[in-house]
């Protein structure tokens, strides 16, 4: 329910600034999906049904929980600041690890600004959504019933798989870029980081912080 307006949001804007569901300027993920669609001649369009089936049928199991929620709206502002913190904690970090992985600047920064924004509110939606909730979700599920091993490790496991896994990702061929060792590092760092967050206080949570900290990075260039 709190990853909802930011992906409505989002979409609306990809779909605006390129001129229909397909184009280059959305998030990474978004573009891998919408693009093997494409590819098996299957409609564009079934990448925005699924999630709002999804969410349809999350909110008709969960009607109480959901209406309990909705009526407090506090909620979502605290949740939403709380995002805020671990954006601007996160920036230190990266701010730290940058220096020790580049030289200078920032990777991934595009300085279209508007494009930019798009595809950083989308990145903590579609990212968190696939790396975190899905992968460490079903590998852990899965490292549980393949092995006896004790549940922390579990998690470590899928950590390191998934942020291997997200780190990987930024350059596959579609994507069209070579790949580095110390950007792969950056990224593997950084998936590790948001993985621990989803972990401790969710994937909701964890997509604002990652959209926000996104969003305060370009603000600073």
């Amino acid at each position: 329910m709190f990853i909802t307006p930011l992906w409505i949001v989002y979409e609306i804007l990809a779909f605006k600034i390129n001129n229909g569901l397909l184009g280059e300027l959305r998030t990474g993920v978004d573009v891998l999906i919408k693009t093997l669609l494409s590819k098996f001649r299957i409609h564009a369009g079934l990448a925005l049904v699924i999630p709002a089936f999804f969410l349809i049928w999350f909110v008709m199991q969960q009607k109480k929980n959901v209406g309990k929620f909705i009526k407090k709206p506090s909620r979502f502002a605290i949740m939403f600041f709380e995002s805020l913190l671990y954006a601007l904690f996160f920036g230190l970090m990266v701010g730290y690890a940058t220096t020790i992985f580049f030289s200078s600047g920032n990777p991934g920064v595009d300085n279209s600004k508007i494009a930019t924004l798009v595809v950083h509110i989308g990145s903590g939606v579609y990212e968190e959504t696939l790396f975190r909730f899905a992968v460490i979700t079903l590998l852990v599920i899965g490292l549980q019933k393949v092995f006896t091993l004790h549940t922390n490790l579990n998690y470590i496991i899928a950590i390191l798989i998934s942020s291997l896994i997200f780190a990987y990702s930024h350059y596959l061929e579609i994507f069209n870029e070579p790949i580095e060792i110390k950007s792969f590092m950056f990224r593997f760092l950084a998936g590790v980081a948001f993985s621990i967050l989803f972990i401790l206080r969710g994937v909701g949570i964890t997509a604002y912080t990652h959209s926000l900290y996104n969003i305060l990075l370009m603000f600073r260039q």
